[in-house]
């Protein structure tokens, strides 16, 4: 028989979408279960599926919040001046929010693992490989004679996301050839020290123009 709780129904959707982010992580989505998920919200598994239809409805949910989490780095950089300062502001965003987020590392683990069917699904509006504002910003270096004009945004996003997110996917097996804690802040700083170097002097036509 099906456990009937009593909720408070204005909290009960964001608390199903927490709680499904948490069971994705760790089982991804063929491993997670509804009934789980249910029970661990303290919600009815009715109300589960009037919210978001079925597992995968839920979990395409679970996945858009995340990427409109990404896409919401685009609008902190307007209040930055030069065009080195919001290339700056969008890989440290992006590095942190993933130091900050280790659920979405372990949930696109899984995805890229099943092959990326749902995440594509969300590609068309959330394509974090290609931020059209930090592409607008390399044209802008580009025609301000700051940057090389060769550059190709999707290729230099790519391995701007790369050079962040292999470091939290990997961090644990990193710490025990490293001997050291990977997701300290002094450790944090570091490697983002290094992707700012490597980026800018692959981009800039005066590497010397910013000091990192």
């Amino acid at each position: 028989m099906e456990v009937i709780y009593i909720t408070d129904y204005r909290d009960s959707k964001e608390r199903i979408l927490i709680t499904a982010e948490d069971v994705f992580a760790q089982k991804g989505l063929a491993g997670a279960r509804v009934n789980d998920i249910a029970a661990k919200a303290r919600v009815n598994k009715r109300m589960l599926y009037h919210y978001f239809g079925s597992k995968e409805g839920l979990y395409e949910a679970v996945l858009r919040v995340n990427l409109e989490k990404v896409y919401s780095i685009e609008d902190k950089l307007s209040s930055l001046n030069s065009v080195i300062e919001r290339i700056t502001g969008a890989i440290r965003q992006y590095f942190y929010f993933l130091a900050e987020n280790p659920n979405f590392v372990r949930i696109m683990e899984w995805e890229f693992l099943q092959g990326s069917e749902h995440l594509s699904k969300l590609f068309s509006r959330y394509d974090i490989y290609n931020l059209p504002e930090v592409a607008s910003v390399l044209k802008e270096g580009i025609n301000e004679g700051i940057f090389h004009a060769d550059i190709d945004s999707r290729h230099l996003m790519l391995s701007i996301n790369a050079m962040c997110f292999m470091y939290f996917n990997r961090a644990g097996a990193l710490g025990a050839v490293w001997e050291g804690d990977m997701l300290s802040p002094e450790m944090l700083e570091e490697r983002l020290r290094h992707i700012l170097q490597v980026v800018f002097r692959a981009i800039l036509k005066e590497p010397g123009a910013c000091d990192f």
